[in-house]
């Protein structure tokens, strides 16, 4: 099976866990990288997790990249990402 289901069913475990989601709220799925985003307003980032091995991914954490501040909501399309920030008001 594939699709976003099966990408959500394994995410479940980095909901709540230590490290994990806290507070999680927006969610896309991306098709064609097979990726599921979901935003993370307690941790200021947007974390992605693979459809193929339930890996997480922390985006926007390194040099010269935006970190949200209390991402609300993520877009896909066309592999480009967009977040709103509740904090800054801004996409």
């Amino acid at each position: 099976m594939s699709g976003a289901f099966p990408v959500v069913y394994r995410a479940k475990r980095w909901i709540g866990a230590e490290g994990g989601l806290q507070r999680p709220s927006g969610a896309a799925y991306d098709s064609r990288e097979k990726l599921l985003y979901i935003c993370d307003m307690e941790n200021g980032r947007v974390a992605a997790f693979g459809e193929a091995d339930g890996s997480l991914r922390i985006l926007g954490a390194g040099t010269g990249r935006v970190k949200p501040v209390k991402p609300l909501a993520v877009s896909v399309k066309e592999g480009r990402i967009a977040v709103t920030d509740a904090e800054e008001n801004a996409v």
